[in-house]
């Protein structure tokens, strides 16, 4: 009783997979947002998260899974961007597995997600200036 108000977490969650639990946590957020947010987050989890973390049981989903999962987008050619945003999501659905206390901590908390690339920004030249000012004028 004590570890159990202590916050410890529940035996019977041993055998919850993390493709339920992903499966299970979008369930939850489709009334809670707005249609496009609903189909990009189902997406990262149909197309990112599955494929790779589905069979690992979530109690012992750690952040190596989560680093493995960061270098295999990067590796099939996915932008630090879309990197980012998968670990985004994957950060707050295991903040409420935390919150529910069917994992004692959040892995994701534990990985940094890749640095955006710096891009240099570029002026116009004289010439394309002067053509966005001419194209101005006229329409």
């Amino acid at each position: 009783m004590a570890r159990r108000d202590a916050g410890a977490v529940s035996a019977a969650t041993g055998k919850l997979l993390t493709g339920d639990y992903l499966r299970e946590f979008l369930t939850s957020l489709e009334p809670t947002v707005l249609g496009r947010t609903f189909d990009s987050y189902s997406g990262i989890v149909r197309t990112h998260l599955l494929p790779r973390l589905s069979k690992v049981p979530l109690s012992k989903l750690g952040p190596l899974h989560v680093q493995r999962l960061h270098a295999q987008m990067l590796a099939a050619g996915s932008s630090a961007k879309t990197v980012r945003n998968v670990h985004a999501l994957l950060h707050s659905a295991l903040d409420r597995a935390v919150r529910f206390r069917l994992i004692p901590a959040n892995p994701a908390a534990l990985v940094r997600p890749p640095r955006l690339a710096r891009r240099e920004m570029t002026a116009l030249t004289l010439a394309e200036a002067r053509a966005v000012l001419a194209r101005a004028e006229v329409g």
